[in-house]
C-alpha cells in the first residue's frame, strides 16, 4: 500500500500552488453570485434560489459573518485531502506507485483547478463531494460490493450532498443509485445507501430548514428548457396560436430574439424584460411547451444543447462564445470585502499565470476541458472491455454526471465541468493498471 509518508508528500506537493493562489488573491475569487450568497449567510434571510445548504454552510463557517477567505481556504484544504486520498485508490487499483503519487500531486497545479477551487461558488463544494463520492467508488472497484455495504452512512452522506449543494445534482444521484442496484443487485448494499440517502435529505430540508425559515422560493425544472423553447419559438412554427400568446405574455417576439443565445442563457434569464415571474407562476405549462419543442421540433432542440454544451465537446474556443471563468476583480459590494494580497510576490507570480493562460488562442489548453474529458471518455471505455464488472462504478460516474452536465448547461462555464476535469485526470493513471479477469 502508499504509505502515510506518500500520501504526506502528495498532499504538501498538492498544496504549493493553492497556498500561493490564496495568498496572492486572498480572500479567492468572488463573483455576483458570491456576494449574494455571503449577503444571505450574514443576513440569515436565506432563499433557496442557491442551494440554501450551501448557504448555510457559509454562515456557519463565518460564524454568522461573510468571511469568504476562511470559505476558499477550506475548500483548497479540501482538494488537498481528496488528492492524497486520490493517491491511496489508484495504488489499490494496481497504478504503479510514482504515477499514482505522481497525477493527484500535479492536478491543483492546473491554473484553471486551482482558481477555480479557490473561488466562493456552491459548485466547488459540490465537484469536492462528486470527486470524494468518485473516490470511494474507485475502492468500490478495487475492494468489491463488501466497501458499500460496511459504509452505507459514509456514501449515503456523499449522495445526499450531491442532492443538496446544486439542484442539478439530484439527476446525478438518481442515475447512480440506478446503476448500483443493476451492478450490485446480488450483495444489495445500495438499498441501505439508498436509505441513509434519503434520511439525509429529509433531515436537512425538514429540520434545518426549518430553523433558519429558508424561502423555499427556487428556480423551477421548467426554467431548464428556456432555450429549448426559445429556439423553438423563434425558428419553428410549432406552437399553436394560445401557446403563441403565453409565450408572449412572458415576452415580446422581439425580446425572445434580442436576448436569445444558445451559448449564454444569462440575457434571457436575468434580464428584466423577461419575465420570469409569469413561468413561475405555472411552471408546469411552460414545461409542456419545453416537451412539445422536444417532441416536435427535435433538431432545433438537439442543435441549442449541441451549442449550449459545445464547450464540454470542442476543444477550441469560437470566436462568438465566452467560457465563463473566476472573475478578476472582486464585484462592489456592502459588505467590505475586497482583494488584499497577503504576500505581493505570490500575487505577481499567479498575476503573470493569470494573464498567460487567458489569451483566446490559448484557451483550448489552459480553460477548454474538452481535450481531458474525451481523455477520460476513452479510459473509461477502455476500462469496460479490459477491467472486471466492479470497475464500473466510477466510470458511470463520470459518465452520467457528464451528461448531466451537457444536458443542463445553461451557460458554458468552466465551474460546471470542475469535477468532471479532476475525476477525467484521476481516471488517466488506471491505463497502467494490469489486465484482469
Amino acid at each position: 500500500m502508499i504509505s502515510r509518508r506518500d500520501q504526506f508528500v502528495v498532499a504538501c506537493a498538492a498544496a504549493i500552488p493553492l497556498l500561493v493562489w490564496w495568498l496572492g488573491w486572498y480572500p479567492g475569487f468572488l463573483s455576483f453570485d458570491s456576494i449574494d450568497q455571503l449577503d444571505q449567510a450574514q443576513s440569515g434571510q436565506i432563499f433557496d434560489f442557491h442551494p440554501a445548504v450551501h448557504t448555510i454552510l457559509l454562515r456557519w463557517i463565518g460564524l454568522g459573518a461573510a468571511v469568504p477567505g476562511a470559505v476558499t481556504f477550506l475548500q483548497g484544504a479540501g482538494l488537498v485531502a481528496l488528492m492524497s486520498l486520490a493517491a491511496g485508490r489508484l495504488f489499490e487499483l494496481g497504478v504503479p506507485r510514482v504515477a499514482a503519487i505522481l497525477v493527484p500531486s500535479l492536478i491543483p497545479w492546473l491554473p484553471s483547478v486551482a482558481q477555480t477551487t479557490l473561488t466562493v461558488w456552491k459548485d466547488i463544494p459540490f465537484a469536492l463531494v462528486l470527486v470524494w463520492l468518485f473516490l470511494e467508488l474507485m475502492a468500490v472497484a478495487a475492494r468489491g460490493p463488501l466497501h458499500l455495504r460496511t459504509h452505507p452512512v459514509r456514501f449515503g452522506l456523499l449522495l445526499a450532498a450531491v442532492w443538496l449543494f446544486r439542484h442539478n445534482g439530484l439527476l446525478t444521484v438518481l442515475g447512480l443509485l440506478l446503476v448500483m442496484a443493476v451492478t450490485v443487485r446480488r450483495a444489495v448494499p445500495w438499498v441501505r445507501v439508498l436509505s441513509m440517502t434519503a434520511a439525509t435529505i429529509l433531515a436537512v430540508v425538514g429540520p434545518l430548514y426549518a430553523i433558519y425559515e429558508v424561502d423555499r422560493n427556487r428556480p423551477t425544472s421548467s426554467e431548464i428548457m428556456i432555450g429549448d423553447v426559445a429556439a423553438a419559438f423563434l425558428t419553428t412554427d410549432i406552437y399553436e396560436p394560445e401557446d403563441v400568446a403565453y409565450l408572449s405574455s412572458i415576452a415580446p417576439l422581439q425580446t425572445w430574439e434580442d436576448l436569445y443565445d444558445c451559448d449564454d442563457s444569462n440575457p434571457i434569464l436575468f434580464d428584466p424584460a423577461f419575465g420570469k415571474d409569469v413561468i413561475r407562476l405555472d411552471g408546469n405549462r411552460f414545461m409542456a411547451r419545453g416537451l412539445e419543442a422536444w417532441g416536435q421540433a427535435l433538431p432545433t432542440v438537439a442543435s441549442h444543447r449541441l451549442c449550449a454544451a459545445s464547450y464540454l465537446l470542442v476543444p477550441g474556443q469560437p470566436d462568438n462564445a465566452y467560457l465563463h471563468r473566476p472573475p478578476f476583480a472582486i464585484p462592489e459590494n456592502d459588505l467590505g470585502i475586497s482583494r488584499q494580497p497577503i504576500v505581493d510576490a505570490a500575487y505577481d507570480l499567479t498575476f503573470a499565470v493569470f494573464q498567460a493562460i487567458e489569451p483566446a488562442d490559448r484557451l483550448w489548453l489552459t480553460w477548454r476541458p474538452a481535450l481531458i474529458l474525451y481523455a477520460g471518455l476513452a479510459v473509461w471505455v477502455f476500462v469496460a472491455f479490459r477491467r472486471p464488472r466492479s470497475w464500473l462504478l466510477p466510470g458511470a460516474l463520470f459518465g452520467i454526471h457528464f451528461i448531466n452536465v451537457a444536458l443542463t448547461s445553461l451557460n458554458q462555464e468552466f465551474r460546471f465541468a470542475l469535477p468532471l476535469v479532476i475525476m477525467a485526470l484521476l481516471s488517466l493513471p488506471l491505463l497502467l493498471t494490469p489486465d484482469r479477469p
